[in-house]
């Protein structure tokens, strides 16, 4: 199975920033698509991408640099 995440990009004086991810393993490709169709209004840009939710290097990353609640 495919998943998908969606990254939301908004763009301050040139620089782009990350301003929304959503990754949910029980949503469907059809629902991201419609979801990220309707986010075009709000943001600049909106991806959907390519995620494995067992991706070492990014949970390490997360666990790295985050804070643990």
């Amino acid at each position: 199975m495919k998943y998908k995440m969606l990254v939301a990009v908004n763009i301050d004086n040139g620089i782009p920033h990350i301003e929304y991810l959503n990754f949910d393993s029980t949503d469907t490709i059809d629902l991201m698509e419609r979801a990220g169709t309707n986010m075009k209004d709000c943001y600049d840009e909106v991806y959907l991408v390519d995620f494995r939710p067992y991706m070492t290097e990014f949970i390490e990353e997360i666990r790295k640099n985050g804070r643990k609640l």
